[in-house]
């Protein structure tokens, strides 16, 4: 089967942090044995790499014997869906069906539309998948699955703390709070975490792995931190699993 993975993010040598997951997952389907191309959607103007992404498509269709779109986001979902000649799969990621919070809690006006609009996407797909049963809750059909990320068992693996904590310049009896999301973003609620700490939050570190990859660097987790997670909510649960994996940080506490 040869599968055509659409996205509008995908790591570059700029930012290797933009999209890194969809990266992994279709590094992942190659090993399973799945023959996959990927069209990236982008351009200077954002705006404008959805109505070229029509183009880009049935250009794609035409030269290559696809048997099945798989569309990251609502919004490249939809473009996906502009054709009927191959299945459609869409994964929403988050807000796409939960919606955007701003700092105070609420949503942005902007995205109950979006959100409307992928109810709507996922009724005329072959299949939606999704990485929580939260999100699954906003979808009534019966072709929605529940599909968390995978997580790389050879990169996380319990290790040693001591060691870990040597290499990070830790110190090797403190306490230490791992934030690990990008603080700068609302739905993670960072204040929170740094308000209720009581000893130091490690953020800064989680901050430049954004910049590098799309999940947590292993030394991080193996350093004997507890882990924090105050989000309103989270997407797919990556965190925990690959913390979890790791078997040094503590679940939420």
């Amino acid at each position: 089967m040869k599968v055509l993975v659409m996205t509008a993010m995908y790591p570059t040598p700029a930012n290797p942090a933009f999209g890194s997951f969809v990266k992994t997952q279709a590094e992942s389907l190659k090993r399973a044995g799945v023959e996959i191309e990927v069209l990236v959607l982008g351009g200077r103007f954002r705006k404008l790499i959805y109505p070229k992404g029509i183009f880009q498509l049935r250009r794609r269709l035409a030269g290559s014997s696809i048997d099945l779109v798989h569309a990251h986001y609502s919004y490249v979902g939809m473009i996906a869906r502009t054709q009927w000649k191959v299945p459609v799969v869409v994964t929403f990621h988050g807000d796409d069906l939960l919606g955007t919070v701003m700092e105070g809690g609420k949503k942005t006006r902007s995205s109950a539309l979006i959100v409307a609009a992928g109810k709507r996407l996922a009724r005329h797909v072959d299949a939606a998948i999704v990485q929580s049963s939260e999100m699954a809750s906003k979808l009534e059909q019966s072709n929605v699955f529940v599909i968390p990320h995978e997580v790389d068992f050879e990169v996380f693996r319990p290790t040693e703390r001591a060691q870990a904590r040597a290499a990070l310049g830790l110190v090797a009896d403190k306490k230490y709070l791992l934030f690990a999301a990008n603080p700068e973003v609302p739905v993670k609620r960072f204040p929170l975490a740094k308000a209720t700490a009581g000893f130091p939050v490690l953020s800064r570190g989680l901050t430049q792995r954004h910049q590098a990859s799309h999940g947590l660097q292993p030394s991080h987790c193996r350093h004997g931190c507890r882990r924090c997670s105050p989000s309103r909510w989270e997407d797919d649960g990556m965190l925990r699993h690959e913390t979890e994996r790791d078997g040094t940080c503590s679940t939420d506490k």
